[in-house]
């Protein structure tokens, strides 16, 4: 029987509505270690997208290869070397990427990407809250500008 640390339950709650849009039990400390390289996986999205059926094909073999390759803070590597790495046209891991941005799960930041929190978590328990935080506003600002006319994806006008 192995030995299980400590463990928290992180929820986090929509400022303005007040809404929980995400929970995660973290293991702190203690505990046996198995070698090997790690991401926590948030459940709730991960069955949404299986029971929604929309993503196939290469789209998902991208995202999973995203959450093997995440590093800390859930940076990832680009379309460029998922295609290679992949063995698939550029074009269709251009593609992947665009439909994994539109929905929210990899954002792009300055010359890199980044795995959406609400994905998995690479990093440690008390920074999670503050990516959640940060994810969620640049969301509400997207919506915002959405209303205002061409929307901003990542800081690239999409229309």
């Amino acid at each position: 029987m192995r030995k299980v640390g400590r463990v928290k339950t992180l929820i986090s709650y929509d400022p303005e509505t007040g809404e929980k849009f995400g929970q995660f039990v973290v293991q702190l400390e203690g505990g046996e270690r198995i070698g090997g390289k790690w991401v926590r996986l948030f459940q709730q999205r991960i069955t949404e997208w299986a029971e929604l059926g929309e993503m196939k094909g290469e789209t998902l073999r991208v995202l999973l290869w995203l959450l093997g390759k995440a590093e800390w803070y859930n940076g990832v590597p680009g379309p460029k070397e998922a295609a290679k790495a992949l063995r698939i046209h550029e074009a269709s891991a251009y593609r992947a990427f665009r439909y994994l941005r539109q929905e929210g799960l990899v954002s792009k930041m300055g010359r890199g990407y980044s795995l959406s929190p609400d994905v998995g978590w690479k990093g440690t328990a008390g920074e999670l809250e503050e990516a959640w935080r940060k994810t969620y506003q640049r969301r509400k600002l997207v919506e915002a500008q959405s209303q205002e006319g061409p929307k901003l994806l990542d800081g690239v006008r999409s229309g």
